[in-house]
């Protein structure tokens, strides 16, 4: 009889870690041992589909403040009903609510999912909390895994590392040039791009700055931000005050963001920290050569001089230099980009992803 498994993450917005929950959620659906149940504490969205997609249950609380405790209760219910043998919980807050509620109902085992930590004082101690109480943790990287344990005795072996999974079988549907004439860009011209969250951490206004120097020796190079968020309107001011606003183009949130990278010569990643990004995994698995900043998991994707370049996070001049030598060396770009897609069926493929976890829930669940 198959064991009921609650996934649990507070939105079903189309983001890194949200992105691999629902892919776990939907893989499991297949799964001879395992039934999945997925729980968005505060919101639906785009992800949704995968699931409906999958035939997942699901069930939204629609949470709106991060004390709103009342909205939990149906959870708790749920736990007790469908008798679930473990919660599969994803990023802090729901790290943290899985384990509490997870007690309250009754105690099934909890697993606490990692995506990346900002390291705040605050974020430091709730982590050890989440440490302490899980069953089990899973970091996206080794860097995480490392950093997680840090000095502690006695927690090395709670704490595993399962790199993120992407579905290589999948592929863009439209051809570069009509996904270029729906975006509004020249047919011709070469496309730098990046695909992230606009946040502070993601430190896109060094992609601007880098792409400033591109310009310089590549005339035809036009420069692409794919994605939303708070720093929409300053990183486009400052596009404007570097003189390169009509050779960049911001497209806001794409639900398509993996159609658009497609289109790139040269894919980059531009942030001061990161677990194991799934762009990064995008751009491989679309044999796209990277030139990304050595932080966090990323030097576990991305080989420098293999699959892509590595630079220190905020130095625009190195970065336009690796830029620059993937753009005037075709041959290059492309035996890059194929030591990628290489490097990605190797290490992070979907169903290595997700054999790795049943096996990890076989392993709490024994004991």
């Amino acid at each position: 009889m198959k064991k009921n498994v609650l996934i649990l993450i507070d939105h079903l917005e189309r983001a890194g870690a949200e992105t691999v929950a629902v892919r776990i959620a939907a893989g499991l659906a297949r799964s001879s041992r395992y039934s999945p149940l997925l729980c968005a504490t505060r919101s639906g969205g785009p992800l949704e589909e995968i699931l409906k997609e999958s035939a997942v249950e699901y069930f939204v609380l629609g949470r709106s403040r991060p004390l709103d405790i009342g909205k939990f209760a149906p959870l708790a219910r749920t736990i007790r009903k469908r008798k679930i043998a473990l919660i599969h919980a994803h990023k802090m807050g729901s790290n943290v609510w899985g384990n509490v509620i997870g007690r309250i109902a009754g105690g099934p085992a909890v697993i606490a999912h990692v995506h990346g930590q900002k390291h705040s004082a605050r974020e430091r101690a709730a982590q050890r909390l989440i440490t302490v109480l899980s069953d089990k943790v899973i970091a996206v990287s080794e860097y995480e895994r490392a950093s997680l344990v840090g000095k502690r005795a006695g927690i090395s072996t709670k704490i595993v590392t399962v790199h993120n999974g992407i579905d290589l079988s999948a592929g863009p549907s439209a051809p570069r040039a009509r996904v270029k004439d729906a975006l509004g860009l020249p047919a011709d011209g070469r496309l730098v791009g990046i695909v992230a969250g606009l946040r502070p951490e993601k430190s896109v206004e060094t992609f601007l700055a880098a792409a400033r120097e591109v310009s310089k020796t590549a005339p035809d190079a036009r420069f692409l931000v794919v994605g939303g968020g708070t720093e929409m309107e300053p990183l486009i001011a400052r596009a404007a005050a570097l003189g390169i606003a009509e050779r960049c183009r911001f497209t806001g949130f794409r639900s398509d963001a993996f159609e658009i990278a497609s289109i790139l010569d040269v894919a980059v990643l531009s942030s001061k920290r990161e677990g194991l990004p799934m762009a990064l995994l995008e751009y491989m698995a679309l044999s796209k050569p990277i030139v990304a900043t050595r932080v966090g998991g990323v030097p576990e994707a991305v080989e420098d001089g293999v699959n892509g370049y590595l630079v220190a996070p905020g130095d625009h001049q190195a970065m336009a230099e690796r830029i620059g030598r993937l753009l005037r060396d075709a041959g290059l770009a492309a035996a890059m980009g194929a030591a990628g897609r290489r490097l990605c069926a190797e290490k992070f493929g979907m169903e290595s992803m997700l054999a790795r976890i049943e096996t990890i829930y076989d392993e709490v669940l024994a004991t």
